[in-house]
């Protein structure tokens, strides 16, 4: 999500708003054990990448967003469960939730680290 989508559009999708930010011990642990330098800790999505996460085929599996996990995207990027490295995908982070329609599963939002987009301006 720091960043912006694979073809990043027009308009609406396109528009980037901030999230909110690694904390400081997620940055410094990146640092040391990955040797990754974070540009800028700030989390940055577009409405394209949240209509993304939405979608009916997210749904079908039990993968996607709901509008109250949604609206609190900012408190998940804050205090999320856990923050988990995705070993398969370098520089991408997993920060694990409690879903609220179903606290019994865990819902997970992907952060990519220094990932950039070229967003078109209208």
């Amino acid at each position: 999500m720091s960043g912006g989508t694979h073809d990043a559009g027009r308009g609406r999708q396109a528009m980037a708003f901030t999230l909110g930010a690694m904390v400081p011990e997620i940055v410094g642990w990146l640092r040391r054990q990955k040797e990754i330098s974070v540009a800028n800790a700030a989390v940055t999505i577009t409405w394209g990448e949240l209509s993304h996460g939405t979608r009916p085929a997210k749904a079908d599996r039990g993968a996607a967003l709901d509008i109250p996990d949604l609206d609190r995207l900012p408190d998940i990027i804050a205090r999320p469960d856990a923050v988990l490295y995705n070993a398969e995908r370098p520089g991408e982070l997993l920060y694990v939730f409690k879903p609220a329609a179903d606290p019994e599963r865990k819902g997970k939002v992907v952060v990519r680290v220094n990932y950039t987009a070229k967003l078109a301006l209208d």
